[in-house]
């Protein structure tokens, strides 16, 4: 087992929301136990798997039955359908040893928030548990270094020998190796405390937020893969023996030089339904970044011929030009719900670039056709806001945008007479040259239910130039403009946009109304099928939510005291689920709600 990071005793919570009763008292007490099933994903070493057993009051085999899952952070790609569909339910999921790259790595690449742990060392945190957004991060807590069996450790090189027997009593705080387990289930009170709290429920005031759920704001939704598409594509610029000019009676002076413009699209759907008349309809939500790499296209070329010396600066940017537009059948019609900005811009020093927006319509989807839990649930709105304002040393706007087709013009200054040094070009022109936008296409004609896909087409044409003289900077010189590094062949890409999930939805909020909890809440459609679950327990006045599609449904779920023991299993049948609404129903509200035998 790695060595843990030695000294301090500290339980640490490294969110806001995070329990603040997290410090357990130093004594051995019996811990509380976890009051949930809880899964075994990695094993691990024995005095851990031990401590986390003691701390467990109930283990199981079966994962679909566990609110917690354990896994080691080195298993979470072994495990990724397991973990990946846990976080979904809202589950949570401790990683014991967990390592940041590791860590951070495998939460992005499924699209989940990725909280970097306390410290950049590998293996110097016990424990770290996390559900949606909050998180709990347990750093050392019992000074492991020199008190397990199982240990390596490390010689101190600044040690002197000593044959001298002197210590004295409490010099050393020893503990007896069979005890470990017992010594660090003790440490582990706060945790298990936070673990039921939370398992399975994140609260916010008295109402449930399942991250799942959609609050109205897409902002945030900018990087989830879930419901944004990122879409990243770069063109090699530059030339081979480019000619630049030529003294009489010798060799021409050419340069080969090149160079990338990487371009960066995102691009987060949303599904108005059809009863929204004239708003109903895609929304693509679209932010561009386009970087032209221009630093590796750029020198200063100096070369005698006999008494005559050529100077030339190439290649810089002179104005990058793209378009892009959404490529629908006859059948679809193309607008915007929002122009593209920033709009045109000359003789300043900034710009905006995004926007802000809200959409009134009154039920909407998005997510990228997939299951319902991955789309955005029923409202009355939605917004955006994206705007950000920046630097516009060095660069000019022209935007002539018409019809349904993005079409903007980034343009660097002319370069000014000067002696053989970068600055006659500006810095923009020879270094990282960034363009950004951000529009909205609002495309109509499209039915609830379909699968239809479009595609988007984006075209680019970096335009460059160059100057030289002869004899000196002084000498009259030359500019060479329009000048495409960028084959026309080359210029034009064109991607299938993922679709929104235009299949009607509706949410069930579900209520527990008297002192008992409910757990093992379980939804069923028509045919039997289940169609959603919460596990853990639900107290009094707290909703459970389900996204689920239009239909007719019904729930069960076990009725339960405060101390966990079963009651009775109860069930509710003809829930109706309407596209666009919210069913708000409670445990005891209806004669519906019979006994389950």
């Amino acid at each position: 087992m790695k060595k843990l990071l030695s000294g301090l005793l500290v339980i640490a919570a490294i969110f806001v929301s995070c329990s603040k009763d997290n410090n357990p008292d130093s004594t051995f007490d019996v811990p509380v136990k976890v009051q949930d099933k809880v899964y075994f994903a990695s094993s691990l070493p024995s005095v851990i798997d031990k401590a986390l057993h003691m701390s467990v009051n109930t283990v199981t085999t079966n994962p679909d039955e566990a609110g917690v899952i354990i896994v080691k952070t080195s298993d979470l790609s072994a495990y990724e359908d397991l973990v990946k569909s846990s976080w979904e339910k809202g589950k949570i999921i401790v990683e014991v040893y967990p390592d940041n790259a590791v860590h951070k790595d495998f939460w992005t690449s499924i699209g989940a928030p990725s909280p970097i742990l306390a410290s950049e060392e590998s293996g110097d945190m016990l424990l770290l548990a996390m559900q949606h957004f909050q998180c709990y991060c347990m750093m050392d807590p019992m000074g492991l270094d020199g008190h397990l069996s199982d240990l390596d450790i490390e010689e101190d090189e600044q040690a002197t020998d000593s044959d001298e027997d002197d210590w004295e009593d409490g010099d050393i705080e020893t503990v007896d190796i069979e005890e470990d387990a017992e010594y660090l289930a003790s440490r582990m009170t706060g945790f298990v405390e936070w673990l039921n709290k939370n398992v399975l429920t994140v609260e916010n005031g008295d109402e449930k937020v399942d991250y799942s759920k959609f609050i109205g704001d897409l902002t945030g939704y900018l990087t989830d893969k879930k419901f944004t598409q990122i879409y990243e594509t770069s063109f090699s610029v530059g030339a081979d023996n480019y000619r630049l000019c030529k003294v009489r009676s010798s060799s021409p002076d050419c340069v080969t030089r090149h160079s990338t413009v990487k371009v960066e699209l995102t691009i987060t759907p949303v599904y108005a339904y059809e009863f929204n008349g004239n708003d109903a309809g895609d929304y693509y939500f679209v932010t561009i970044h386009v970087l032209s790499e221009n630093k590796p296209l750029y020198g200063l070329y100096k070369k005698k011929h006999g008494g005559v010396k050529t100077l030339a600066h190439a290649f810089y940017s002179e104005n990058i030009k793209w378009t892009a537009n959404i490529v629908p059948e006859t059948d679809y019609s193309v607008g915007f719900f929002q122009y593209p900005s920033p709009s045109t811009t000359t003789s300043s020093t900034s710009y905006t670039s995004g926007f802000s927006t809200a959409v009134n319509v009154t039920g909407q989807a998005g997510g990228m056709g997939g299951k319902p839990s991955g789309s955005l649930t029923v409202g009355n709105t939605f917004t955006w806001n994206n705007s950000e304002s920046r630097s516009l040393s060095d660069q000019m706007i022209s935007e002539n945008t018409s019809g349904g087709v993005v079409d903007y013009e980034f343009i660097c200054p002319n370069v000014s007479k000067d002696d053989d040094v970068n600055k006659a070009v500006s810095l923009t022109a020879r270094s990282n040259q960034h363009c950004y936008a951000s529009w909205c296409w609002h495309v109509t004609g499209l039915k609830d239910n379909s699968d239809k896909k479009f595609k988007m087409t984006f075209t680019i044409d970096p335009v460059y130039g160059y100057m030289y003289r002869h004899g000196s900077w002084w000498a009259e010189g030359h500019i060479r403009h329009d000048v495409h590094l960028l084959p026309e062949n080359d210029r034009t890409v064109t991607f299938e946009l993922n679709p929104p999930d235009r299949r009607p939805a509706g949410v069930l909020e579900y209520t527990s109304t008297n002192s008992n909890y409910l757990n093992n809440i379980r939804v069923y459609d028509s045919n039997g099928k289940e169609a959603g679950s919460a596990l853990s327990a639900y107290r009094q006045d707290v909703a459970v939510n389900f996204q689920l599609l239009t239909g007719v449904y019904s729930l069960e779920f076990d009725v339960r005291t405060g101390n966990g023991d079963f009651i009775e299993r109860r069930r509710r049948e003809n829930i109706k689920i309407r596209a666009g609404q919210t069913t708000h129903l409670a445990s005891l509200d209806s004669t519906q709600v019979v006994q389950v035998k």
